[in-house]
């Protein structure tokens, strides 16, 4: 699949990502101005619209509400069942059997079995969508038809499934806590935001991006890229070691076996000052020029190596299209008095949301 998602050939889905973001921003100017709502929930609500657009070229609906529910609450409780693993508590084969029991249908112990609920639900509607597309083939330009021709149309329909229900998954929930923590470090940095106000009205004059005009926001997309070093969803990674090593470290040489899981903590990494002068300054300037100096995987907000995220492009699409088309009609500003906070489960996101204030704006 990955020469369908180089850049090039995304841009032919910018229309379908395009629809639920200007959706949702109508929806908001039709509240009047100075309106105060959650960022995070609008956010996790239109990635999720985006994405189901784009894969599936329709709209979840009314199921948006509950999948966003049911994908947090899941997240919440793979998290606490990767705690247990990491203690060395339950080996691959363990974690193997939970998966087949999970979608075979046969009942989980009870502290398993709020989070075979959620995955069943998930797993039925990617189900009836790929029902509904086997039954009524369309030609539509969306991800779920690059599902079905894949090598010749060869693909078992599990694998359709899998591959579905993960781009839904994981194309949703990264990007809307990328986009709320964005929303976020702009609305205390003004200057930047202003910086990226000025560059999108002059790029765009007033009319809908297209997949063109994105090369034409460099600081549109250095503010995206510089929020995603500061709070990166992603904010760890694990891989699995398959050969003995050794590390050398201040405290000395530790050595890993192979097998061992290996804790990659991007977090830390992006606020490494070898690589990043002044880490804890917000500054978009970084993204603007290479840096020679710089080691590749020093900035890994899609992870890094042969299992890097596939979705990166369509991620930076979507990011750069959401931040233009809504900083065209709004200004957001922190809602005063609410806290926001760090929450790390297996992505990292705001505990409590972000609330703000939406300002109306009309372009210079």
């Amino acid at each position: 699949l990955n020469p369908t998602f180089a850049r090039r050939h995304l841009n032919g889905l910018v229309d379908l990502m395009r629809a639920p973001i200007e959706q949702m921003i109508d929806d908001l100017a039709a509240r009047g101005d100075g309106v105060e709502f959650d960022m995070h929930e609008a956010m996790v609500e239109t990635t999720l619209r985006v994405v189901a657009n784009a894969l599936f070229s329709q709209d979840f609906g009314p199921l948006v509400h509950s999948m966003h529910d049911l994908a947090t609450r899941g997240l919440r409780r793979a998290e606490r069942l990767e705690r247990i693993g990491l203690w060395g508590l339950l080996p691959p084969r363990v974690y193997d059997a939970i998966t087949w029991c999970t979608f075979a249908g046969i009942p989980l112990p009870p502290p398993l079995r709020e989070g075979q609920k959620i995955a069943l639900a998930l797993d039925d509607a990617v189900n009836a969508v790929i029902d509904d597309r086997a039954a009524h083939p369309t030609d539509a330009n969306d991800l779920l038809n690059v599902l079905f021709r894949a090598d010749d149309g060869s693909w078992p329909r599990k694998r359709i499934r899998d591959e579905a229900l993960t781009f839904m998954l994981a194309g949703h929930e990264t990007t809307a806590n990328a986009m709320s923590w964005f929303w976020y470090l702009l609305a205390l940095h003004p200057d930047s935001r202003d910086r990226m106000f000025i560059e999108i009205d002059d790029v765009l004059a007033g009319r809908r991006p297209d997949a063109d005009d994105l090369p034409r926001l460099p600081w549109t997309t250095a503010c995206v890229q510089e929020a995603q070093r500061y709070f990166s969803a992603v904010w760890i990674i694990a891989r699995e070691t398959i050969a003995d090593d050794v590390v050398d470290g201040p405290a000395g040489s530790h050595h890993i076996r192979r097998g061992s899981t290996v804790i990659i903590p991007i977090h830390h990494i992006h606020h490494d000052p070898r690589w990043w002068p002044e880490p804890e300054t917000f500054d978009p300037t970084r993204f603007l020029t290479p840096a020679p100096d710089r080691p590749r995987s020093a900035y890994l907000p899609f992870g890094g190596g042969r299992r890097i995220c596939i979705g990166q492009s369509f991620a930076l699409i979507e990011m750069v299209l959401i931040a233009a088309i809504m900083s065209q009609r709004f200004r957001f500003d922190l809602q005063p008095g609410h806290p926001v906070e760090l929450e790390a489960t297996l992505t990292l996101r705001p505990k409590r949301g972000v609330h703000v204030v939406a300002h109306s704006r009309k372009a210079a």
